[in-house]
């Protein structure tokens, strides 16, 4: 068993015991507790369904295909997306003081007066959802599939498992909680990373210059 196998197995059963906790606390909770969600673990929650997909998928191969030129694509793309994100939730913030409301649904049912914009709603975030797991799945079984030898499939199918228990018996609270834990260990592996990466081509300025010779 190689040193990756290792660690990666470590960090595994790790976060596995972080995700036991979030449903212990979430089922631990009152109705209160439930709905007074702190701003931090809302971005988290944001963040980590964002990026977690670009991980598992997209972005290694599209730095492959642009090498650095897709840390300048990342940086305009994500600045811009979280003054848009920014702007909409002090927008929605504001409606809700106003008119009251605890759910997306409430502010189409406010504002259209019917079920009809609800339903066009929950079938855009279910068309949207499919592909997304889909990729999610997929990405995670490859790699899984590359560090044990696991089938595709049979992790496949334990990770919606593990979905489904998390959903039934930790329900949203449990799911904000596992994503905040998600967008911490990013945080904390894109830092280390970057750092060893620049230690390695002698600091920030000497691994530009070197990369600009490349």
């Amino acid at each position: 068993m190689n040193s990756l196998t290792i660690y990666f197995s470590i960090f595994f059963f790790i976060y596995i015991a972080f995700m036991v906790w979030s449903i212990y606390k979430s089922r631990n909770e009152d109705e209160k507790e439930r709905n007074n969600l702190s701003a931090l673990m809302g971005m988290a929650t944001f963040v980590a369904t964002l990026f977690s997909t670009f991980t598992l998928m997209g972005m290694p191969d599209f730095f492959r295909n642009h090498g650095v030129g897709a840390w300048l694509f990342l940086g305009v793309t994500d600045v811009a997306m979280a003054f848009v994100v920014l702007w909409f939730g002090l927008k929605v913030r504001a409606y809700s003081r106003k008119n009251g409301f605890n759910s997306i649904s409430d502010v189409l049912n406010l504002t259209y007066g019917g079920k009809k914009a609800q339903l066009v709603y929950l079938l855009g975030v279910f068309v949207f959802l499919i592909p997304y797991v889909a990729i999610q799945l997929h990405g995670i079984s490859l790699f899984m599939n590359s560090i044990w030898g696991i089938p595709e499939w049979v992790i496949s199918l334990l990770v919606l498992f593990a979905i489904f228990l998390l959903i039934r018996l930790g329900g949203f609270g449990a799911i904000v909680r596992s994503d905040a834990i998600q967008w911490t260990v990013v945080f904390i592996t894109v830092w280390v990373i970057g750092y060893v990466c620049l230690s390695e081509l002698g600091g920030f300025y000497s691994g530009i210059e070197k990369i600009n010779n490349i």
